[in-house]
């Protein structure tokens, strides 16, 4: 007689027949050749504290933005540091951004943006980021593309010593750019019902899986 008892069967789970990726509208496109960015502005410079904003990526729906910052390694134990503990703008000592257009319209990066489809006001998503040492980095999601022209860019990081500091900054070119980005393979829109999702953006998320019942049918 055997020692080891027979291991029984696994239970009966809930089967993914098929995941398909979908082209989310709100979300950074995980499906084109992106235009390369090579634009960027300094935003805050002190003798501690460096804050730098650049594009990394252009699409026609929007920009891939990179927010990073510089620490004075003299300066490390000190109150601020972005992103240790909480997202960017949670709290007072937080470095916070905002973006501004001649016309009024404004963007403020956030964490926890839902989109909204009844809208065409610019949306500023954080998508991710950290670091350690003397550099902080944090990548942000800009839909629409905004118009070629200036836009004003907006910084306080009191807890660095930066008081909110605007800078102005010419999107002309890197806006003109969107055109060379290029579709690799159609997506298909999401749908309006769907089994469990997951989306963010520029977190690799733009699929749902399609659930099926034990008969195999959706």
């Amino acid at each position: 007689m055997p020692f080891f008892a027979p291991i029984p069967d696994p239970p009966d789970e809930p089967s993914h027949d098929q995941v398909v990726a979908y082209d989310f509208p709100w979300q950074r496109p995980e499906h084109w050749l992106p235009a390369l960015g090579d634009s960027g502005v300094v935003l805050a410079r002190t003798e501690t504290t460096a804050v730098f904003l650049s594009v990394e990526a252009v699409y026609p729906r929007g920009l891939a933005l990179d927010l990073q910052a510089r620490i004075h390694p003299d300066h490390l134990a000190e109150e601020g540091l972005p992103w240790s503990h909480d997202p960017i703008g949670t709290r007072r000592s937080a470095l916070r951004l905002g973006l501004e257009w001649p016309d009024g319209s404004r963007a403020v990066a956030e964490e926890g943006w839902a989109p909204d489809a009844t809208t065409s006001a610019p949306n500023l998503a954080m998508a991710g980021g950290g670091g350690g040492g003397l550099s902080w980095s944090y990548r942000m999601w800009l839909t629409p593309l905004p118009p070629a022209g200036p836009v004003t860019v907006h910084v306080l990081w009191e807890a660095r010593g930066i008081p909110e500091t605007s800078v102005e900054w010419d999107l002309s070119a890197i806006v003109g750019r969107a055109g060379d980005a290029v579709e690799l393979w159609p997506l298909p829109p999401p749908p309006a019902e769907h089994g469990w999702m997951a989306y963010g953006p520029m977190r690799g998320a733009s699929y749902a899986a399609a659930e099926t019942d034990d008969e195999g049918e959706r």
